[in-house]
């Protein structure tokens, strides 16, 4: 992201751009960076989510279960509501797009 500022900023000074325009870009390159958080903050939010469908697997597991026997429970509370709206809705479940879920819930397992 730096380097991307230090790029425009030589940009902007090697040619002469008017003031409503270097402030429009300026604009631009801030919405960018936050938009490059917030996805960390979403792979952050489905790790946790992840964490909180095993932790309570684990929690109310009332007899011992095979490791795969709990995984395919956990993949299913966990991606059961997004499947099931994806489906009455007629478009592909989010998870389907992104590969993120899938490692959050592998991992958090």
């Amino acid at each position: 992201m730096q380097f991307l500022q230090n790029t425009t900023d030589s940009l902007m000074d090697s040619v002469p751009v008017p003031p409503a325009a270097r402030t429009a870009w300026e604009a631009y390159v801030g919405v960018v960076g936050d938009i490059a958080r917030a996805a960390y903050i979403i792979q952050f939010t489905d790790l946790i989510g992840a964490a909180r469908v095993c932790a309570w697997y684990r929690v109310n597991v009332r007899r011992p279960v095979s490791w795969h026997q709990s995984l395919i429970v956990v993949l299913i509370v966990h991606f059961g509501g997004t499947t099931l709206t994806g489906l009455l809705t007629g478009k592909s479940p989010s998870w389907v797009s992104a590969h993120e879920p899938v490692f959050a819930v592998l991992l958090a397992w």
